[in-house]
């Protein structure tokens, strides 16, 4: 982190384990638990260096009861919650 000005983070759901993301287009049973994604988006809005921030690969058509929305949705509020200076652009 200290190498750089700026981090712009892709949060790639394919990549969460199935049990916590099935509705992406390749689930594995072998991905990593949301902790790890937490810590890790803790220790970037920590740096105060974030600028960007996006989430993809999600697909609602294997998504079971929203499971994988709910984790997408809960990860940007951790980090809206989290932010200090950040700004929303729609």
């Amino acid at each position: 982190m200290s190498k750089v000005d700026k981090v712009h983070v892709t949060i790639d759901l394919d990549g969460f384990s199935s049990a916590y993301a099935p509705g992406v287009s390749a689930a594995s049973p072998m991905g990593f638990s949301p902790d790890i994604a937490l810590k890790s988006l803790h220790k970037i809005i920590k740096s105060e260096k974030l600028i960007s921030l996006d989430l993809a690969e999600y697909n609602p058509k294997y998504d079971r009861d929203n499971q994988t929305a709910k984790l997408a949705s809960s990860l940007i509020h951790f980090i809206l919650y989290n932010h200090n200076s950040l700004q929303i652009n729609t």
